[in-house]
């Protein structure tokens, strides 16, 4: 049956749904890597009412996740609290596609899953939601044009708001191609948790080679590669974003890194020698990290880490922080 499919924490119950877009799936497109959301709806009809939504009535408060599945059609799912991710199993949102998620919890099952990764011009809107247990909870790939493109909004784009980001490896993973020319359109990005740390250790990675995995704390809330990023805006009243149990807050290379009214507390660890220059390959204690970076950082507070702000081969304009210890 599907639900032997997915042994690990498959739905059960009346109406619940179990995706299984693994290898193991018939509708699997080895070609791929993965199976297309667009045959399994054809083949399962998840959405009933065919309005784009997968809501309430039609998932019966569970889905169940096995393997690469690859959004290839819009889609929307909101108001699941039990979205089980099997081990190892991804997200994939198309070029031109776009996925929206509001208030699910999204979460893995003995082992971690690699996250939702939104390839060059897909497009992800994230809300009210919860998302644990992933290697890279959303990964933003940055479509490579200049902006604002021609023809309009082309941009990879992502819109996370009021989202709880706990024990995943890194929260938002932002990358580009080498250049400060990659997009990424992210408006708005407010009013988010990043919680590193929690009464358990974090799964077990699915990738055993995963740089910097530490079972006791995430290594990262927000990293951006290559592609210029801003957390918070200047006009926001109080921290917006937060940051705590996280080797570090914030890291950015190669990239205009903006950071507003944010709260970073208990980042753990210490950073081992002035004599080093962290960076994304390896750091550790670091609020914000800046690394060839254009940076400005404005009204946060950086409470208990071993450095606040650490800049390094850049510009650093840093106004109205607090830095109590």
């Amino acid at each position: 049956s599907l639900h032997d499919a997915l042994p690990i924490c498959g739905c059960t119950g009346s109406g619940v749904l179990n995706i299984d877009a693994s290898p193991a799936s018939p509708h699997y497109n080895p070609t791929l890597g993965g199976t297309l959301y667009s045959v399994l709806e054809a083949a399962f009809n998840y959405d009933q009412d065919n309005d784009g939504d997968i809501d309430l009535l039609e998932h019966n408060g569970c889905i169940a996740i096995a393997g690469r599945l690859i959004i290839d059609q819009n889609l929307a799912i909101n108001n699941c609290p039990n979205i089980r991710m099997q081990p190892c199993s991804e997200i994939v949102i198309n070029a031109h596609k776009t996925l929206s998620l509001t208030q699910n919890t999204i979460y893995g099952c003995e082992q971690m899953w690699r996250g939702i990764n939104v390839q060059p011009f897909g497009r992800l809107t994230f809300q009210y939601n919860e998302i644990r247990d992933a290697q890279y909870a959303i990964f933003a790939n940055a479509s490579g044009v200049a902006w604002p493109p021609p023809g309009g909004n082309l941009a990879t784009t992502i819109e996370v708001f009021r989202n709880n980001f706990i024990q995943n490896h890194i929260g938002v993973y932002a990358i580009g191609f080498g250049s400060t020319s990659s997009n990424l359109w992210h408006i708005p990005f407010s009013r988010n948790t990043f919680i590193g740390n929690g009464a358990n250790a974090l799964l077990p990675p699915c990738d055993q080679n995963l740089p910097n995995w530490n079972a006791n704390n995430g290594y990262a809330g927000v990293v951006s590669r290559a592609v210029n990023f801003t957390i918070g805006t200047s006009a926001d009243i109080g921290y917006t974003n937060t940051f705590s149990g996280l080797k570090n807050g914030v890291i950015g290379e190669n990239c205009w890194l903006e950071v507003n009214n944010v709260s970073i507390s208990d980042i753990v660890g210490n950073w081992p020698s002035e004599a080093l220059i962290p960076s994304f390959n390896f750091s550790e204690g670091i609020g914000i990290l800046s690394n060839s970076c254009l940076s400005t950082v404005r009204k946060s507070v950086f409470n208990i880490s071993h450095h606040g702000i650490y800049a390094s081969s850049g510009i650093l304009t840093a106004t109205d922080n607090n830095m109590p210890s």
